[in-house]
């Protein structure tokens, strides 16, 4: 059984184990049945039982976990700083005196 858990995991750790899950499974691996959970607030079957790694990747795929409502750019989800680029760039009435 595979749980991707978006209420217990940070969003990027979550992002990183989903691609990594459908790289493998693009690998066509021989399985055991294996069935796909998501946790969103609640228990949700995304796949059942089934040895058909193209199912299960595409079930994998498919689900996407809530975005971070604590990130306020693109650019602060792309940097582990809250703001890229030089201070002189900042606008003015961020500067303090």
């Amino acid at each position: 059984m595979i749980l991707l858990d978006t209420a217990n995991a940070e969003f990027t750790s979550h992002v990183y184990a989903q691609d990594m899950l459908i790289k493998y499974l693009a690998s066509n691996p021989a399985i055991q049945p294996t069935a796909v959970y998501g946790v969103k607030g609640k228990l949700i079957l995304l796949q059942d039982f089934t040895t058909d790694t193209k199912l299960l990747r595409d079930a994998v795929a498919k689900f996407k976990p809530p975005t971070p409502d604590h990130i306020p750019t693109v650019e602060a989800a792309a940097t582990p700083f809250g703001y890229s680029g030089s201070f002189h760039s900042l606008p003015r009435e961020s500067v303090s005196a």
